[in-house]
């Protein structure tokens, strides 16, 4: 099921056969992701085969703790997004920056650097090292030991990075994604996806600003 895509419509009607309808035959071309569909045939070789009623009360089980997931989940958003809305205006401003289009994304970043005490990070440096993108300082009788990335930022990094991956892979920031590809053939993805996250950083400031 790890090659089918997430929640294409159709896949309830089609699930519903493996549960006990007469008629399994169906399309799986709109089921899977783009770079599967050279793999069609095998695909349907995989599939094709007789389950068990056992192997069919199992996978309702799982499919209705699915199902309880979900519900779960959207319940949780729609608290989230409930203690966000006096944070609208806050929250669009930040959406202006490039790679942050998801309210949660958004959510995450003020969750952590606040909306009302920004004195916290007098410059955009000061905020990107708050967030663990900047190099480490270890140096001992003049020789550098280390220029990692400090382990700070452990819940806000990741957003950055996630912003900074989805920024490169766009087609709506070419200068960005350029940028990415000219560093990551000296540093490398890691090093090169860092800076794209720092550079996120000084842009979500001056926004916030």
């Amino acid at each position: 099921m790890c090659n089918i895509q997430k929640n294409p419509p159709a896949l309830p009607r089609h699930t519903h056969a493996v549960y006990g309808y007469a008629d399994t035959s169906f399309d799986l071309g709109p089921l899977v992701y783009k770079s599967l569909k050279k793999k069609l045939p095998e695909l349907r070789d995989a599939i094709d085969g007789y389950i068990t009623p056992e192997q069919a009360g199992k996978l309702k089980v799982s499919k209705a703790h699915y199902e309880n997931l979900e519900s779960r989940k959207a319940e949780l958003e729609e608290l989230i997004l409930a203690l966000a809305a006096p944070y609208q205006q806050e929250l669009s401003i930040l959406q202006t920056a490039p790679g942050i289009s998801s309210d949660f994304t958004a959510i995450g970043i003020i969750s952590e650097i606040g909306t009302t005490n920004m004195e916290a990070f007098p410059s955009a440096k000061h905020l990107c090292s708050w967030a663990g993108l900047t190099p480490t300082n270890n140096e001992s009788a003049g020789k550098k030991k280390s220029v990692r990335v400090s382990k700070a930022g452990c819940y806000i990094k990741p957003l950055f990075v996630q912003c900074a991956n989805a920024v490169v892979t766009s087609k709506k920031h070419p200068e960005i994604r350029n940028r990415y590809l000219r560093l990551k053939k000296r540093p490398g993805h890691k090093k090169a996806i860092i800076a794209i996250a720092r550079n996120q950083g000084y842009k979500i400031k001056s926004a916030t600003a």
